[in-house]
């Protein structure tokens, strides 16, 4: 069985994956900043198309 350290190194790790963003988010945001509100929209609903 697991020592506690080993369980807490995990959460932590799994938590920083967590919140690093994905590429369809940082496409999304890159054409948001680029193109505004609409080039942002459609590039989320190219994504999810």
């Amino acid at each position: 069985m697991s020592d506690f350290s080993t369980l807490l190194a995990y959460v932590i790790v799994v938590i920083l994956l967590f919140l690093i963003p994905g590429p369809a988010i940082l496409l999304t945001i890159t054409r948001t900043v680029q193109n505004g509100r609409k080039g942002g929209i459609m590039a989320g609903l190219g994504i999810t198309i």
